[in-house]
């Protein structure tokens, strides 16, 4: 199973792995009433003074191998000074000044920490009524290896507040498929003849796929989009106006025929 965008800086990139999502849901309460008499706390200002910690909170900086050996590959495309800093990116982000520069980048900064966003906010469905609950969804991404249980007890630190209640809403285990496959093999044949020999890296992907599902009765599965998409285009996933071009199908359509093509043979049985 394929999913693969070509990166900016001319490397394709095939998601190996996975950050794993880990969605919990924030619920304060307190006492319904009439907005016209307000009372120094409410179940919407418990959640607001909790959101606030949280958007204040920033992740601890975890560089993990696979991210590690993407911007590696990556380092010769570029001119120095970034090609070293790239090459030796575990050192490199001990310098605050890059690292600022570097997390920057909102797909950079997701690759080196675990990242928290706020997403459904539910509260009162009338303006003069304070209701007794108020709630937000969290769309939190966690790097592979790290553990929801531990995650969870640093929201509830930042938090702190044990009237603020936090319910996991989705969690399973990060994973990840073999980064030297016949299937890597038939993508990098496929990248030396239609993209100019693009090197094709490794990557743990930011988002999640259903590729665990996959992985989990052993099918191998990589994040692979035979697209060569703008920073304008990549900017437009989940959001407004979400498009390819045509010529992107066109060509994608290609790319993925002539992968296929190059795979391997089966053993005969």
């Amino acid at each position: 199973m394929a999913r693969t965008a070509p990166a900016r800086r001319g490397g394709q990139r095939r998601g190996v792995g996975e950050k794993t999502p880990f969605w919990v849901k924030l619920v304060a309460r307190g006492d319904a009433g009439h907005g016209s008499t307000p009372p120094s706390q409410t179940a919407v200002t418990r959640l607001i003074r909790a959101l606030n910690k949280i958007r204040r909170y920033r992740t601890p900086i975890h560089l993990v191998r696979p991210v590690e050996t993407y911007f590696a590959a990556l380092a010769p495309l570029e001119k120095e000074p970034l090609r070293t800093r790239l090459a030796h990116l575990a050192v490199s982000l001990d310098d605050p000044i890059f690292l600022a520069e570097f997390a920057r980048n909102p797909r950079q900064n997701a690759l080196i920490r675990n990242t928290i966003t706020p997403t459904v906010l539910e509260g009162s469905p009338k303006t003069n009524v304070i209701p007794a609950e108020a709630s937000a969804h969290l769309d939190c991404r966690l790097l592979p290896g790290e553990k929801p249980s531990d995650f969870l007890d640093q929201l509830r630190d930042v938090v702190g507040d044990d009237s603020i209640s936090i319910e996991t809403l989705l969690s399973f285990p990060a994973s990840s498929s073999d980064a030297d496959s016949g299937l890597v093999a038939a993508i990098r044949r496929m990248a030396a003849q239609e993209l100019g020999g693009a090197p094709v890296v490794p990557s743990v992907t930011p988002g999640f796929t259903d590729s665990h599902y996959l992985r989990e009765h052993g099918v191998a599965s990589y994040g692979f989009v035979p697209f060569v998409l703008s920073e304008d285009e990549e900017k437009t996933v989940h959001g407004t106006n979400e498009r390819v071009s045509i010529e992107n199908l066109r060509s994608g359509v290609r790319r993925l025929v002539s992968v296929l093509r190059a795979l391997p043979a089966e053993h005969p049985r």
